[in-house]
């Protein structure tokens, strides 16, 4: 959990995991649309488990929505 590379002000690459919010929180999006989210410091873990890679159709993209939510459930206060 330790900040390696800078992707944006505010958000950097660790260990295969994306670093925010000063790396109090760490993520990872899965190719099938599986996503892992890690407070350590509130004891909070979300994982969303699915698979949005079928018969050749490739719909990851039209999981940005619940992916944000996410975040915002797992930093919400």
């Amino acid at each position: 959990m330790t900040p390696k590379a800078e992707i944006e002000p505010g958000l950097h690459r660790g260990l295969a995991w994306i670093l925010a919010d000063d790396g109090r929180i760490a993520y990872h999006h899965g190719f099938t649309g599986t996503s892992l989210y890690l407070t350590p410091h509130t004891g909070r873990y979300l994982a969303i488990c699915t698979n949005a890679v079928y018969h050749h159709q490739d719909n990851r993209t039209r999981l940005a929505p619940l992916r944000t939510l996410a975040l915002k459930a797992i930093t919400a206060d």
